[in-house]
């Protein structure tokens, strides 16, 4: 649970590991990188400080030759903003993000992300970070927290029994 502690597991094991997911600054990942505790990290940009943070820890890990693999499970804004910053950086390797989401997506924003063979291909005609959120629509969803298993210790699915798959093919 703390990165010496990682950096020990990776010491002693011969599968890649990638950590990040719940480092929350430029500094824990400086600090991880420094310790080798990490053959790819996963920054998320609704975590680790929005674009401008995940720009500094892709450097830093590209200083250290590790590959930047964003996490992403946030929906639409946190997934355009991820695939916008991961276009531009040297040492991206893949992005990790949901396929599903809740069935009222696409009722919220006009997301023009496509997959294609495993790809996923940014809309290059659009202003900012590509989409577009519908206000009015987002009001008639209220948030509802969720409790996760990294809060109670159990496992909990994370997207809603009615999720529907949201890129287009």
């Amino acid at each position: 649970d703390t990165i010496e502690a990682i950096a020990d597991l990776r010491s002693r094991v011969k599968v890649p590991l990638s950590f990040g997911e719940r480092l929350y600054s430029t500094w824990q990942f400086r600090t991880l990188l420094e310790a080798r505790g990490a053959d790819f990290v996963q920054p998320d940009v609704s975590h680790a400080g929005g674009i401008t943070e995940l720009r500094k820890i892709a450097a830093i890990a590209e200083s250290h030759h590790i590959p930047f693999c964003p996490h992403n499970p946030s929906g639409p804004v946190a997934n355009a903003a991820t695939l916008q910053l991961a276009a531009s950086q040297p040492g991206f390797y893949l992005l990790e993000t949901m396929a599903s989401d809740v069935p009222w997506r696409r009722e919220v924003c006009d997301e023009a992300v496509t997959l294609h063979d495993g790809e996923m291909h940014i809309p290059m005609d659009r202003p900012g970070i590509g989409v577009d959120i519908d206000e009015a629509a987002i009001a008639k969803h209220p948030y509802q927290p969720i409790g996760l298993r990294h809060y109670k210790g159990t496992l909990t699915e994370i997207r809603p029994s009615d999720a529907k798959a949201f890129f287009s093919a």
